[in-house]
C-alpha cells in the first residue's frame, strides 16, 4: 500500500516537472502519458472543491488570474492552460491546509 503511493507520488512529482518545462511525457514514458488525463481532471476537482470554501472572484485573485478564466469550472468542458491549473492548484492546495490547521485547532479547543 505504501510503495503504490510513493509511485503515484513519484508520477505526480515526474509530471509536474515535464509540464514545467513544456515537455511531452508521451516521449519519455507511455504509461505517464495514459495516467495524465487522470492527473489534469484530479486537480481540476481540486479547484473545484476549492470553490466551496471560496468565491470564484477570491480563487481568481489568489491564484492571480482574471476571473473570467474560471467562469465554467464547474463545467466538465472546463478547461485552461497548465500554468493557470497549476496556479490555481496550488491555491487550493493552501486553502486545505487552512482547512485541515483550522479543523486541527478546534479539536484541539480551548
Amino acid at each position: 500500500m505504501q510503495k503504490s503511493a510513493s509511485v503515484k507520488h513519484y508520477l505526480a512529482v515526474y509530471f509536474r516537472i515535464l509540464t514545467t518545462f513544456g515537455l511531452t511525457s508521451a516521449i519519455f514514458c507511455p504509461y505517464l502519458a495514459a495516467m495524465e488525463p487522470l492527473f489534469i481532471e484530479q486537480s481540476r476537482n481540486r479547484v473545484r472543491n476549492a470553490l466551496r470554501t471560496v468565491s470564484k472572484v477570491e480563487l481568481a485573485r489568489l491564484a492571480g488570474i482574471p476571473e473570467s478564466t474560471i467562469r465554467d469550472v464547474a463545467k466538465p468542458s472546463w478547461r485552461c492552460n497548465a500554468r493557470t491549473l497549476q496556479r490555481l492548484e496550488e491555491v487550493a492546495r493552501q486553502l486545505e491546509a487552512e482547512q485541515i490547521a483550522s479543523a486541527a485547532e478546534l479539536a484541539a479547543g480551548p
